[in-house]
């Protein structure tokens, strides 16, 4: 089974600067934080519109990181906002889905960076 999820895109675009490299891995952080929050409240109330929009706003990150089955289940979710037909998705079972990815983004990220001692190099 190929491994899903990969921080090698990051890498690449942040070309060894940790620092740039942390600030990425932060704002798709709070992108994620924010969709993981968002999305039971859009889906339980069937809010199409608001929900198409956090999709939206989590898309970029979730293709950096390569995460295809998350992605995939973002495009049926978009596609019932879409037709308006959230209220015949089986909810339960896509919040279920939603929570494991966030799981597993979430331990990616955690471990993303190691942060170098302050001080001035003193150990």
């Amino acid at each position: 089974m190929m491994k899903e999820l990969t921080l090698e895109n990051i890498n690449v675009l942040a070309d060894g600067d940790t620092e740039f490299k942390e600030q990425l891995i932060e704002a798709y952080v709070n992108s994620f934080n924010d969709f993981f929050r968002e999305i039971p409240l859009a889906l339980e109330t069937n809010m199409a519109k608001q929900l198409r929009e956090a999709i939206h706003k989590v898309r970029s990150g979730v293709r950096m990181l390569e995460a295809n089955a998350l992605d995939k289940l973002l495009d049926k979710l978009d596609a019932a906002a879409k037709a308006d037909k959230l209220a015949t998705l089986d909810k339960t079972l896509f919040l279920d889905n939603l929570s494991g990815h966030a799981a597993t983004i979430a331990e990616l990220l955690k471990g993303a960076v190691v942060k170098e001692p302050q001080g001035g190099g003193k150990e």
